[in-house]
């Protein structure tokens, strides 16, 4: 039996290995970085390509992952840990380009790192972008983890849904990969397992049972599909409890109930879950009150602007000024203005938002460090907006908002209908230039 006055924090805090100083990017810089690759990826060609972001020099399949992994990992910090050390032994499975891989990185120079990665097209870029910023230490897996050794069909996805199936896919891409028996990389003290293996973690949390007392934190991303996915997540919350874990169960993305359930994309669960255990109470655990696994960065985006109070009403009132000025000329026929109508038919890019092609002569795109547009937007003869609106925020919200990037002209209707059958017409207006 214990006997003695319980320990306090303090006295725990002081027998604490000291940690080296998490080096976290301040939200300010991140939510800056995050419109600059959200309108980026908007505009860059949709294959692969190579850019530098966070001082990293990235590799990526596609542009828009690096917005989403952005969000998700460094804005929400929902892969996060307070390791004892600041040698935590790390394995990541479903590693992907290396995001997840490097963030533990800046923050625990010292981790030693496993990483799985079976995407024959994740795998290489994962090696390149740890070895180009400075983690040759980590150890490479290029397999699925798994409950064995062995081959299996592997759904191609080219983002970050790429997962295994049980046999080849009519009409995708699928491709035979390598598997490893994760059990056996549990042999030995295990700071963080994190998993997110896109629907396997339904046999591997089960199979490694036996194995999670070596394991003081789990991380776990549940993809559920159907309804015997959700008799698997409750496998896997039995499993956690019974190895002696805490757990916190959290559902990720759009809520889900009996009167809201959105239609998720193809290839993509129903519902995502993300399943948290640990075996202690660190002292340094955060004790804040947060939705931010709701509210990602495009919601602070949109509400808490990059510019400071003084100069976002400055350049909103020019902007005020602007569109009357322009409104006023349109009324009148003054022959300052140039105007075009646009032909569909508009593409749906995502959600709200809609797309259409922009012919030559159109003034060029929107920055990213402006919150107005020189083009404003009609349909029919009312004027919508707000312009220069992240990508996100129309998908999401619609009602009028547009941008413009290159040659394509990004924009919601006024009712979230389909501009190419409510009828109506949709006209762009700009001031010529030296007008």
């Amino acid at each position: 039996m214990r006997s003695g006055p319980a320990a306090s924090v303090a006295d725990v805090n002081s027998q604490l290995a000291p940690l080296p100083r998490m080096p976290r990017i301040p939200d300010a810089q991140v939510l800056a970085e995050y419109r600059r690759l959200s309108e980026w990826s908007a505009a860059a060609d949709p294959g692969p390509g190579r850019t530098t972001t966070l001082g990293w020099d990235l590799e990526y399949p596609t542009p828009g992952l690096l917005p989403t992994l952005l969000d998700y990992i460094v804005f929400r910090r929902v892969n996060d840990f307070f390791p004892d050390d600041d040698r935590p032994v790390i394995l990541d499975c479903g590693a992907n380009i290396g995001y997840t891989v490097l963030n533990y990185k800046r923050q625990f120079p010292d981790a030693r790192i496993i990483a799985f990665e079976p995407d024959p097209q994740f795998a290489p870029m994962l090696r390149r972008n740890l070895e180009r910023n400075g983690a040759r230490d980590v150890e490479v897996v290029e397999a699925a983890a798994w409950i064995a050794n062995g081959r299996s069909n592997w759904l191609m996805e080219g983002t970050d849904g790429s997962r295994m199936v049980s046999q080849q896919t009519t009409g995708a891409r699928s491709v035979d990969v390598a598997t490893v028996d994760l059990a056996r990389y549990l042999e030995r003290p295990v700071d963080l397992l994190k998993l997110d293996i896109e629907g396997a973690e339904f046999d591997v949390v089960p199979h490694i049972a036996s194995r999670l007392q070596n394991v003081k934190n789990i991380v776990v991303e549940c993809h559920v599909r159907d309804r015997t996915d959700y008799i698997g997540l409750s496998d896997i919350l039995r499993t956690l409890a019974d190895a002696g874990f805490d757990i916190s169960l959290n559902s990720v993305g759009a809520w889900r109930d009996l009167i809201r359930r959105q239609v998720p994309g193809p290839l993509h669960a129903a519902q995502y879950f993300s399943v948290f255990g640990w075996r202690s109470e660190h002292p340094r655990v955060l004790r804040e009150v947060t939705y931010e696994p709701h509210r990602g960065a495009a919601y602070y985006v949109e509400h808490e602007p990059l510019f400071s109070q003084a100069e976002t009403i400055s350049v909103l009132e020019d902007d005020n000024r602007r569109l009357t000025q322009l409104l006023a000329d349109l009324a009148t026929g003054s022959r300052l203005l140039d105007t075009v109508r646009m032909e569909g038919p508009f593409h749906r890019e995502h959600g709200f938002c809609w797309v259409g092609k922009l012919p030559d002569g159109v003034p060029p795109s929107d920055s990213p460090t402006a919150l107005s547009s020189p083009i404003l937007l009609l349909e029919n003869n009312r004027a919508l907006g707000p312009a220069h609106t992240l990508h996100a925020t129309i998908r999401e919200r619609g009602r009028g908002r547009y941008s413009h990037w290159g040659s394509q002209f990004y924009f919601s209707t006024s009712d979230n209908s389909d501009p190419n059958t409510n009828g109506r017409e949709y006209t762009l207006v700009w001031r010529r230039c030296g007008a």
